[in-house]
């Protein structure tokens, strides 16, 4: 699966971003760039999903990519499939794949930690094993576990018996590999669950392999969660959409708190104490992800609709190519605003 991603990030960017992109992209960076790259090349799926990549490693997988034959580097470290690339990558079935890091990069973990650490709680409680080593140290999973357990007051046939019924509902809707993986990785008092080195070997695969699958595994989880209205049980274990902070960069989120309040461009950058063409930037990032967002005080609809009309002729999401085919007064800004706003429209958002 890591390939499949390698290879398609690669075929998104179209040779117009370097191979650094994909890195940024894959263990979150959060800057302004990644993420309006992200939603220009539709690529925020991957957002975050591979975190603790190294660098090293990541050069080393692209280059066996290199010798495979299935990408070219150009000098300036911008790359592109092959013809033998673009067939593998044709070759993959992603019917299967549940990965949506811009959206659940916030609590897909959570959630599949809180599920493991009941079970784990449950299941060692009924055998009066009251005390045991947490497979998870995480505090907010531990609270959370907390608060359930004496929800239900302490009952843990109840809560087994949720957990239980509405895991096998999820799971029959699953590929078959999803719900082995998510059994292997439970502990009990008669079993002790798979770490990743571990899965990978019983599975015969790479451990970025694995890693990936982990992902999706828990992606598949929060997305088969909110789909399905009979898992009310759950759904309580997911963290409250409005609860979780929008996929901004911290300093984003600061701009968009004042621009809410009313305070224009010139004053929040002065209130800052930053430039204009950052604040600029932190509306770019805030028009991908907030839905409805008022681009009037910023662009005309004629201008819109011109701008977004050259975008689509030349088939490009290069900036300066852009840039020049439109008259002067047209800002970069207002170039970023609009590809923007083509995504909320292609997302049906807009």
């Amino acid at each position: 699966m890591f390939t499949y991603i390698l290879l398609d990030s690669i075929c998104k960017l179209r040779g117009e971003r370097t191979v650094s992109n994909i890195y940024h992209l894959l263990t979150a960076k959060k800057s302004t760039q990644t993420i309006q790259d992200s939603y220009i090349y539709q690529l925020t799926n991957y957002f975050g999903i591979y975190k603790r990549l190294e660098r090293k490693t990541f050069q080393k997988e692209l280059r066996h990519l290199y010798d495979q034959g299935w990408i070219e580097v150009y000098q300036d470290k911008q790359v592109v499939l092959t013809t033998e690339g673009r067939s593998v990558l044709n070759g993959f079935d992603h019917s299967q794949i549940y990965l949506n890091g811009m959206k659940y990069d916030n609590h897909a973990l959570f959630t599949m930690q809180v599920i493991q650490l009941l079970v784990q709680t449950c299941t060692h409680i009924q055998q009066h094993h009251d005390t045991f080593i947490p497979v998870v140290d995480d505090e907010s999973v531990q609270q959370k576990v907390k608060e359930i357990f004496y929800y239900y007051q302490k009952d843990t046939n109840t809560i087994l018996y949720h957990l239980y019924q509405e895991l096998t509902r999820l799971f029959e809707q699953a590929p078959e590999p999803l719900g082995h993986l998510f059994t292997d990785q439970l502990t009990t008092p008669r079993h002790i669950g798979s770490s990743k080195i571990q899965l990978a070997r019983e599975y015969g695969q790479t451990v970025h392999d694995m890693h990936c699958q982990l992902m999706n595994l828990s992606h598949f989880l929060c997305f088969a969660i909110e789909k399905d209205s009979s898992v009310s049980f759950l759904k309580e274990i997911v963290p409250h959409e409005r609860n979780m902070n929008l996929p901004l960069t911290g300093s984003a989120q600061k701009t968009y708190k004042l621009w809410q309040k009313g305070h224009g461009l010139e004053m929040i950058a002065s209130q800052r104490n930053l430039k204009i063409s950052t604040i600029q930037d932190h509306m770019v990032e805030i028009a991908y992800v907030v839905k409805n967002f008022d681009y009037s005080p910023f662009l005309s609809d004629h201008q819109l609709q011109w701008i977004a009309n050259q975008i689509d002729r030349l088939q490009t999401n290069k900036l300066k190519e852009i840039k020049e085919s439109l008259d002067d007064h047209i800002s970069y800004f207002q170039i970023k605003l609009v590809l923007a706003m083509s995504h909320q429209q292609k997302e049906g958002v807009f």
